[in-house]
């Protein structure tokens, strides 16, 4: 018996540990935040509640742009050659999140979609379309941009429907939904969304549980295209030949 009680008590000393490390330092399994890296590429600064946000500029004569909002470890200006021969007909800005790349000040939900929110609007007024491209937890930021913005055209790469459901798959032990600081949750804005929309799948995703994204899928209305990568996996899904094609395609109906 006193086995047993010591037992229990050590991993209830665990679990508590654990979980209060979770909360603790959630911000920091959410966020990976990219040094800044050199690059020839056009850099515009943009003004956002007193931090100072980097966007890398691709094709700047354009009438049509697009905005990246790109993944939570994500350095965006990786994307630049295949995104600027990708879509050579837009103006692609590539958003570096507060604290990633060139980018002041540090990440959280509410400066994301604040500065998702100030960056359209300088931008949608300069162009004849402005779609949104959002990869992985960029589509959260995407999907709620585009509940509060005239998004005519949406993509959204490996998306869940929030993070506090994917983390409820990862650590079912603990109570997710009362710790989360960023719930991120983009199917409960999803019925907000006028947009057109692409949902880029990767079949072997490990990171975004397959029925994370397919709720998300479920709840946005009218049902989105859906591209199906059945090869892929979470991180890897550009590398498919179709990625950047099926993107391409989509804007084209524009």
């Amino acid at each position: 018996m006193k086995f047993m009680t010591t037992l229990l008590c050590a991993l209830a000393v665990l679990y508590l540990s654990f979980g209060a490390a979770l909360f603790v330092l959630q911000r920091q399994f959410l966020y990976f935040p990219t040094p800044d890296t050199v690059h020839d590429y056009e850099s515009l600064r943009f003004d956002s509640d007193g931090e100072s946000l980097e966007l890398i500029l691709l094709n700047p004569l354009n009438r049509k742009a697009v905005l990246y909002f790109g993944g939570n470890a994500e350095a965006v200006v990786h994307n630049a050659p295949a995104f600027e021969a990708a879509f050579p007909d837009h103006a692609v800005y590539l958003v570096n999140y507060r604290g990633y790349g060139g980018s002041t000040g540090e990440p959280t939900q509410d400066a994301l979609f604040a500065d998702a929110r100030r960056v359209w609007d300088q931008l949608a007024p300069l162009y004849d379309s402005l779609a949104v491209v959002g990869r992985s937890l960029g589509s959260g930021v995407a999907t709620h941009l585009a509940a509060e913005r005239a998004v005519e055209q949406l993509v959204l790469v490996t998306p869940f429907d929030s993070v506090a459901a994917v983390a409820r798959t990862h650590y079912p032990i603990y109570p997710v939904s009362w710790m989360l600081k960023d719930h991120f949750d983009s199917a409960g804005v999803a019925a907000d969304i006028s947009a057109e929309v692409l949902v880029m799948v990767a079949g072997l995703d490990t990171v975004i549980p397959a029925a994370r994204t397919e709720r998300l899928i479920a709840a946005l209305e009218p049902p989105p295209r859906v591209a199906r990568f059945e090869q892929a996996g979470h991180n890897d899904i550009s590398n498919d030949p179709r990625y950047h094609a099926e993107i391409a395609a989509f804007l084209a109906r524009r």
